[in-house]
């Protein structure tokens, strides 16, 4: 909520570059399949071939997707399944 206020505020910087989000993507995701893998989770990706150039703030976009996975894990029974970002999913095994 705070960097909401600071978007609003404008005081909230933005470094944006043309980048590839499928890189940066596939990037932030296998740091988080590392991570869940040492606590029995399986994580399953899909969609992110290719590649796409947009304009974007790489280190804002991992902020948000490791804000919304760690969401995800933490909302999700040690049994069940839930939908992540753009087509992964987290099993747990």
């Amino acid at each position: 909520m705070q960097s909401v206020n600071k978007l609003e505020n404008d005081t909230l910087r933005l470094h944006v570059k043309q980048t590839d989000i499928i890189t940066e993507m596939k990037r932030i995701m296998d740091l988080f399949i590392v991570n869940t893998e040492e606590k029995g989770i399986t994580l399953n990706c899909h969609g992110l071939e290719g590649s796409y150039l947009m304009l974007l703030d790489s280190d804002k976009l991992e902020k948000i997707i490791n804000n919304l996975m760690s969401n995800a894990m933490k909302f999700t029974e040690q049994s069940g399944q839930r939908a992540c970002p753009k087509s992964c999913r987290i099993m747990y095994s």
